[in-house]
């Protein structure tokens, strides 16, 4: 398509995935010890409601567990992230005209004040990644 329209439709995954990839680690980190994320949508993607038990360890236990499962998806939801803003903000440059150091200086920009539309195609990318995203419109199909 690219072709015809003279238009870059997707840049360059740079540094930033693995970047993304290691702040994702440290965020899963925390989300297992805590059980806190600035991600709101880990329990709704385990289907997982709190449910209180008698016995502290059966409590200890319940809590790790889906603490774990969700930290894992922290390191792949971040660096899919990074990296969809990179792409975008490359291609948004290229497009633009930008080459060589110019194209490097303007994509920096572009990442440092990204618009809503690229954050959130970025925010649903990662969630993508993750098996977050809301997949009831195959099950309401006729």
């Amino acid at each position: 398509m690219s072709q015809l329209t003279g238009e870059t439709d997707q840049g360059h995954a740079d540094r930033r995935l693995r970047a993304g990839f290691w702040h994702g680690v440290k965020e899963g980190v925390v989300y297992a010890r805590t059980g806190w994320s600035e991600r709101d949508s880990i329990a709704e993607k385990l289907d997982y409601t709190r449910v209180i038990f008698k016995h502290p360890w059966i409590q200890a236990y319940v809590d790790w567990t889906f603490r774990i499962l969700g930290a894992g998806d922290h390191p792949f939801y971040y660096g899919t992230m990074m990296a969809s803003l990179s792409n975008q903000a490359v291609t948004q440059a290229m497009n633009e005209g930008a080459t060589g150091a110019g194209l490097k200086q303007r994509a920096q920009q572009i990442l440092d004040e990204p618009s809503e539309s690229m954050i959130e195609t970025a925010v649903e990318d990662a969630a993508n990644a993750v098996f977050a995203n809301r997949t009831d419109w195959a099950i309401s199909r006729p």
